[in-house]
């Protein structure tokens, strides 16, 4: 999953390489995903700092419907 919160995001702009129109139609930070999946009736199972770094272009968690 792309890290739209990144530091290379915010300081490439529109030149960041996360932009790929149109693979991509959302877009989060590690913040609105947690919120979707929680909200969604997910339960994160997993969620690292390692595993979202803030200079990180991707990003990824585990979470499981309950």
């Amino acid at each position: 999953m792309t890290n739209y919160g990144c530091i290379n995001r915010i300081y490439r702009g529109k030149k960041w390489c996360g932009f790929r129109f149109p693979d991509h139609v959302n877009y989060f930070t590690p913040k609105t995903l947690r919120k979707l999946l929680t909200e969604s009736g997910f339960a994160i199972i997993r969620d690292n700092f390692l595993d979202r770094l803030p200079i990180s272009d991707n990003m990824w968690l585990v979470a499981c419907k309950t």
